[in-house]
């Protein structure tokens, strides 16, 4: 399935872009060898996931436990930290700034939340409690600050790493806090890059690592590349694997030149007749892709013969040449921006359509196949489907699927088909993961509650009203006619012979860990105003489908302690007539904080179009 916005918006899953700054004061003749005494590294590298409020994130420790090990191996001091307190970052920062001398190569580099407020940028630690914008600056920690250790210690060469973009869920509350990360202007000697456009976000990442940090690591090892060769070949690579969603950019002011691996020049001419430049490669493939002449693609095979777009060419060349394609894909190779799919990526017309479809239903297929914009295809296990076009990312492009299958379907939905990438098969893998997790979840043995924030009261009365607007805010300690359950009570009922129903619905603009065997029925606790009718009819049409019993257990959670989303849900379940609501206020963080197994979601239910703009675009569902 697809990776949702970013570990990022801002800060949050908003923050979902990285951002590398990187203070470069050296001359040309800095250039040395790794570990040389004339080149001494020093390193401190941060990694943040583990968030108390506002969303933990998958992959930041990752990212950080990969750059530590990169960085080692390039002869660098590294300080490194994890799942950093405030007064922790602070610490380390210090420790980093004492052995930063006249002499000294220094490289910061930081993976998690992080967040701009009135063009200041600011990195999260895991315990910052952000409820007004004010806080923030007391709360967080400066990246400012962090510059200035450096540039007070006189460092021959400054390198700042942020993979600060993902999406941050504390951005919603704030009127001055804009998407991503600001855009730092570059003193003399050096390069700012970041993981994308300044107040942009980026992916968190589907594999154990966020896609910039990802292909930095790879580009990192280039034996005699200029600092400025390696992120141009980052780049190309990003915009390559995203679609073009994602473009990494760069401020620069350098005055010398900077290698991370090996010595000497940028890359010599023997280098570069063995090594493809990522840029000419892009720059080749952008003027033949749309072409329908096979020769023309052949050249770019010619010259690229193991690059990005090879695959794409031979299958395109193949179906040219039997006359069965008129033009090449309208986006590159997609796949690399979502969690690994089974089937591989191919042409639109060599995809068969997905079993049970109907011979009505075919028209529609063909024409979701045709569709050059973000897209995607869903159906229930009753044969109705649902297609959306013209979405703003592939991920949206399957909440609309999803969506409109739900509502042709009244029950829940599976996506076969996003862009041109065929995803069933993550259900299955899904279901796979989930077994597994629940072998470890019966075997589980835990200590005395609370977990996380579970049971903590914030003063918040107790009400029998569906939430409106504020979502993401602290809820009463119990709710009206439905039980609310702790992870020591829900683990025990998923031990038992009758485990209940589980259902998700946090409103994650990606992918996310989640408890095993749980639905993924994302805004199912959303407040739709003028569409609340229409909302309370899909949910109880989707309960009828999923739990046909109104006896059975039903467990509602989000993230934390801190979503109405979960306790709306409840009540609504509870209107449809089901007797035996579980309301788990911990949510995924109580079940994170206890160590039990977590399983990344798929989507089964969207109940309100995430793009209405773009509903009339799309065929009607069937």
């Amino acid at each position: 399935m697809l990776a949702p916005p970013c570990r990022l918006p801002g800060l949050a899953r908003a923050l979902a872009v990285g951002a590398l700054v990187l203070a470069l004061a050296a001359p040309p003749a800095l250039a040395q060898s790794p570990g040389t005494a004339s080149d001494r590294r020093v390193a401190l590298v941060i990694g943040n996931g583990a968030y108390q409020a506002g969303g933990a994130l998958a992959n930041p420790v990752n990212d950080a436990r990969a750059m530590s090990a990169k960085l080692k191996k390039l002869g660098f001091d590294v300080v490194a930290l994890e799942n950093g307190t405030q007064k922790q970052m602070q610490r380390a920062i210090g420790q980093f700034s004492a052995k930063l001398g006249a002499d000294a190569i220094s490289l910061f580099y930081y993976a998690g939340h992080g967040m701009q407020v009135n063009g200041r940028n600011y990195l999260m630690p895991v315990d910052a409690e952000i409820t007004v914008e004010q806080t923030v600056r007391l709360e967080a920690v400066d990246v400012d600050a962090v510059i200035d250790q450096m540039s007070m210690a006189k460092s021959r060469v400054n390198l700042v790493i942020l993979d600060a973009c993902r999406n941050n869920p504390f951005e919603r509350r704030f009127r001055s806090v804009a998407g991503g990360l600001a855009s730092i202007e570059a003193p003399t000697g050096t390069l700012i890059a970041y993981a994308t456009s300044p107040g942009k976000v980026a992916a968190d990442g589907s594999g154990d690592n966020g896609l910039y940090t990802a292909e930095l690591l790879t580009a990192m090892d280039a034996p005699g590349a200029k600092v400025e060769d390696v992120f141009k070949r980052t780049r190309a690579n990003v915009v390559a694997k995203s679609a073009g969603n994602q473009t990494p950019w760069e401020s620069s002011s350098l005055t010398g030149d900077f290698y991370f691996a090996g010595q000497g020049a940028a890359v010599t001419p023997a280098t570069a007749a063995t090594a493809p430049s990522a840029d000419r490669e892009i720059v080749l493939w952008t003027s033949v892709k749309d072409s329908r002449n096979p020769a023309l693609l052949q050249t770019y095979l010619d010259q690229f013969p193991q690059g990005t777009f090879a695959g794409t060419a031979r299958v395109m060349i193949d179906e040219l040449k039997r006359g069965q394609v008129a033009a090449a894909p309208a986006k590159p190779d997609v796949a690399a921006t979502r969690p690994a799919v089974v089937a591989p990526a191919a042409a639109p017309s060599a995809v068969a359509p997905p079993r049970g479809l109907s011979e009505r239903g075919m028209p529609d297929f063909e024409k979701f196949q045709k569709a050059k914009t973000h897209k995607a295809f869903a159906m229930a296990t009753n044969g109705r489907f649902g297609a959306a076009w013209s979405r703003e990312t592939p991920f949206s492009g399957m909440l609309g699927a999803i969506w409109h299958c739900n509502r042709a379907a009244k029950a829940p939905c599976r996506a076969y088909m996003v862009d041109d990438t065929v995803v069933e098969p993550e259900y299955a893998a899904f279901d796979a993961a989930s077994e597994t997790a629940m072998s470890k979840v019966r075997a589980a043995s835990l200590a005395s509650p609370p977990y996380a924030e579970e049971e903590r009261d914030f003063g918040i009365p107790r009400t029998s009203e569906i939430r409106q607007g504020k979502y993401h805010a602290e809820t009463p300690r119990s709710m009206d006619r439905a039980k609310t359950i702790t992870t020591v009570e829900l683990v025990a009922l998923l031990k038992g012979a009758s485990p209940p129903v589980l259902i998700d619905v946090l409103d994650a603009n990606e992918r996310h860990n989640t408890l095993p065997t749980s639905w993924w029925w994302r805004a199912a606790g959303i407040h739709g105003l003028e569409q609340e009718a229409a909302l309370t009819e899909l949910m109880q049409a989707l309960l009828a489908g999923a739990v046909p019993k109104r006896d059975t257990a039903i467990v509602f959670f989000c993230l934390s302690s801190r979503c109405w989303l979960s306790h709306n849900a409840a009540l609504r379940a509870i209107g449809a007539g089901y007797t035996n609501v579980y309301w788990y206020r911990g949510g995924i963080e109580a079940w994170r904080a206890a160590n039990l197994p977590l399983v990344k979601a798929v989507v089964t239910a969207q109940l309100i179009d995430a793009a209405p703009a773009a509903a009339s675009a799309n065929r009607p569902a069937r």
